[in-house]
């Protein structure tokens, strides 16, 4: 296992990264392929798939949503660059040192969050104003925006809350 905490350029990471061979099931757009982890930290991994033209057709554009799921974890990522049948990916929260271990191990699948537009809204009548990629993609990223604020909210109103004596 060797790793890599410098990275190309001399930029210090956060995590370090552990190089690897482990492959891992995929499902994208709905077929099965697969892919070869080829770092794995606990911010973030880089995946090469198998089949790259299917992989950029169900993660491009970016970010994607992506859950990766191993017997006894569901570990939510996002998708930040991907190209050339490679994707680089960061974690919703740092994984633990088990969680990377059993990523090393290989026993894990990743599942893309992107629903693909069914055929039939594709061909249907034209809409009055249909929405370009840009629009799509920051009306995306305000209701991720919009549910974070509500977990953080959350979190932070428990926090608040009087634990009653014992």
């Amino acid at each position: 296992m060797a790793s890599d905490d410098q990275g190309q350029h001399g930029n210090r990471r956060e995590f370090t990264r552990l190089r690897s061979s482990a492959e891992c099931r995929c499902t994208l757009m709905g077929r099965e392929s697969r892919a070869v982890l080829l770092d794995v930290s606990r911010g973030g991994l880089k995946l090469r798939f198998d089949d790259a033209e299917l992989a950029m057709a169900a993660i491009l554009p970016v970010p994607c949503d992506i859950i990766i799921r191993d017997d006894l974890s569901v570990m939510p990522a996002t998708v930040m660059w991907a190209g050339g049948g490679l994707a680089g990916c960061r974690f919703h929260e740092p994984l633990s040192l088990d969680e990377v271990s059993r990523m090393m191990g290989g026993s894990f699948r990743l599942d893309v969050q992107r629903d693909p537009m069914p055929l039939a809204e594709i061909t249907s009548a034209p809409q009055i104003h249909a929405e370009s990629e840009a629009e799509r993609e920051a009306r995306m990223e305000a209701e991720m925006a919009a549910k974070i604020r509500l977990m953080v909210e959350s979190d932070e109103a428990d926090e608040k809350t009087p634990t009653p004596p014992s």
